[in-house]
């Protein structure tokens, strides 16, 4: 019998003046349909960070769960997402849609949290899977939209 565990954290970071030609403008696309195993402090099983404050610009996140993922470790999220945005024009845009098995044990590890900051933030969550938590402060679904 074949037995694969993958542990992966995926963790894209858009960072506005530290390269040349990077502009306000971020879109990131992640996609799961494979197992993720943490364990660990500060392991999340998928972790989007994109955006940097700015006056005008557009970041957008999808994430779609249909795999495992499964962390073990306090302040391990099974999917982190943080965005920003325009802070006087622009738009902070942020999909997460989960149809597989999300579990997280530890305290400050929920399911599924998003944080999306920017003069127009608007987040939307889809879970028609399973999320199950074990800790204190890990809601299945958290959501700060600023």
């Amino acid at each position: 019998m074949f037995t694969r565990k993958l542990a992966l954290a995926v963790a894209f970071t858009a960072l506005l003046g530290a390269v040349a030609n990077a502009g306000p403008n971020v879109h990131v696309n992640v996609p799961n349909f494979g197992s993720i195993a943490t364990s660990g402090f500060k392991s999340p099983g998928i972790n989007v960070k994109a955006g940097v404050p700015s006056l005008f610009g557009m970041t957008s996140v999808g994430v779609l769960n249909s795999g495992k993922i499964t962390t073990k470790g306090n302040s391990s999220p099974g999917i982190n997402v943080a965005a920003t945005g325009g802070l006087i024009g622009g738009k902070t845009t942020v999909g997460v849609k989960n149809t597989g098995t999300i579990k997280t044990t530890g305290k400050n590890s929920p399911g599924i949290n998003v944080n999306a900051k920017g003069s127009h933030a608007n987040v939307n969550v889809a879970n028609s899977g399973s999320i199950t938590t074990t800790g204190s402060n890990s809601a299945g679904i958290s959501v700060t939209a600023q």
